[in-house]
């Protein structure tokens, strides 16, 4: 179970999640991670000083994960990307691909608005 909760306002934006990590399945090379055996991911990412990203899923946190490592590479590339929009059809594209069981992943999206130019 996950327990995230957002707020903000005009000038803050806050993220709180609950403490549990989530394991990851599987990190090519190396078969037993160091918690517990296993390779854990925090369910709330700070993109950058403007955005997080927050996940909740009940058979896919490494599908999340790459899911938020692809935002962030695609901010790093273009501040200007729309983080919702590229969440969004990121996950429609790992669903369409899936032959097996399908990810079970909800975002929750923390966005600064830039500022008027």
């Amino acid at each position: 179970m996950t327990l995230i909760v957002a707020m903000a306002n005009d000038d803050l934006g806050f993220v709180v999640g609950d403490t549990v990590l989530s394991p990851l399945l599987e990190v090519k090379g190396n078969p037993v991670g160091p918690v517990n055996g296993e390779f854990h991911g925090l369910k709330i990412q700070i993109l950058n000083g403007a955005t997080a990203i927050a996940f909740a899923s009940s058979n896919a946190s490494a599908t999340a994960l790459n899911i938020i490592a692809d935002a962030q590479r695609e901010i790093q590339k273009n501040p200007q990307t729309d983080v919702f929009a590229n969440v969004f059809e990121n996950f429609k594209q790992k669903l369409a691909s899936c032959s097996g069981e399908k990810p079970d992943c909800e975002f929750l999206v923390l966005k600064k608005p830039m500022a008027n130019a």
